[in-house]
């Protein structure tokens, strides 16, 4: 006998359902009387568009990284990466790389940075640079007071024996 027929007659018989994550969770009991506590009245989940999401970039990463600001806000995200990461040479190179690993080089300690102070609504700029030790070495500018400073994440490590506040 065809496989195809085989198939079809197993599939009459039996039956096949496609059962979405969604759908799976959708028939739940609420057992919340006052509504869903999760979300908030001002999340703005009404004016998504259809298919679009709200994601917190910082959402998997313990510690306080929210509601930074001001030169404290630095400093805080320096301790922080003291404490939790450390500079590798070919180590990750993206913000997601070293949140999964706990290593970075500049490239990734940079990125990272960069997603915590642009969701602490800080205005940053990568800098690509020349070094001693390297010839694509990258940081960033934050803007303070309306004026630009250099915070490199790679020298807030114990490779580059950074010492906390």
């Amino acid at each position: 006998m065809n496989k195809k027929l085989i198939v079809i007659i197993l599939v009459c018989i039996f039956g096949i359902t496609f059962t979405s994550s969604v759908m799976a969770y959708e028939n739940l009991p609420n057992t919340d009387d006052e509504g869903c506590d999760i979300i908030s009245d001002d999340s703005g989940f009404d004016q998504l568009a259809p298919g679009e999401m709200i994601i917190d970039p910082t959402s998997g990463i313990s510690g306080n990284l929210t509601n930074l600001n001001g030169a404290n806000g630095l400093k805080i995200l320096g301790d922080y990466i003291y404490y939790n990461f450390d500079w590798k040479h070919g180590a990750a190179t993206t913000a997601q790389g070293v949140i999964d690993t706990g290593y970075g080089d500049c490239w990734g300690l940079t990125d990272f940075s960069k997603m915590i102070l642009e969701a602490n609504s800080y205005t940053v700029k990568v800098q690509q640079l020349k070094t001693k030790e390297s010839n694509n070495h990258r940081r960033l500018l934050v803007k303070l007071n309306d004026k630009w400073v250099t915070f490199d994440p790679s020298l807030c490590t114990k490779h580059y024996k950074f010492k906390p506040y």
